[in-house]
């Protein structure tokens, strides 16, 4: 399969059973990825981690690429998740202190950063378009009607100031993580994060 080839989705399952074999291959392919790395990462080894038969893991997934591309989807709306809790429960803090903590979720809260840079390096963007759609739809949406609420932000088209700012983060992040890791885990550039946000959206 050449990295321009979209894989299969998995086989939605139709039992509980078939939820539990699907959920553990997944959770054993997300182990497997922080323990061995990307360039050891089987199918096989999958197996022997997750406790199912090689049968099992390839009714629900057809390749070892439609498990990546499944973590790779999971990973955004977990993301998605997290940081709408964030802004729902952000009345009443500090503009520097949500803007934190969207952006430590971004760099490693979810699945940690070699995690989230494996799955960068071996998911081409294609693979997860419309999940990833979806999930920037959402987060934009409940962005913009944070900014729109709050009064430490300045006036302005807050749908677009959403689109901008989060777009500016999300590109620096994403170079840093399959660039510069180290410069992703470094306060820094964490710290410069945080001032851009803050300039950039301060009334």
């Amino acid at each position: 399969m050449t990295a321009r080839q979209q894989p299969q989705r998995p086989k939605p399952p139709s039992s509980r059973a078939g939820e539990e074999i699907v959920e553990a291959v997944l959770a054993a392919a997300e182990t497997v990825i922080d323990e061995d790395g990307l360039d050891r990462f089987t199918t096989s080894r999958v197996v022997e981690r997750a406790g199912v038969s090689v049968g099992s893991l390839y009714q629900y997934f057809p390749s070892k690429e439609s498990i990546l591309a499944e973590l790779a989807r999971r990973l955004e709306r977990r993301t998605q998740h997290r940081i709408i809790e964030i802004l729902a429960g952000s009345t009443g803090d500090l503009l520097e202190h949500t803007a934190g903590q969207i952006i430590d979720v971004l760099l490693v809260g979810i699945g940690g950063l070699e995690f989230r840079r494996a799955l960068r390096r071996a998911v081409p963007q294609g693979w997860i378009e419309d999940t990833a759609s979806e999930v920037d739809l959402a987060v934009r949406a409940q962005l913009a009607g944070e900014l729109a609420r709050r009064s430490d932000v300045r006036t302005g088209e807050h749908a677009l100031m959403a689109w901008v700012i989060g777009h500016a983060i999300e590109g620096a992040i994403e170079a840093a993580v399959l660039v510069d890791p180290e410069l992703a885990r470094s306060a820094p550039f964490r710290a410069e994060l945080v001032e851009l946000v803050t300039r950039y959206l301060r009334k």
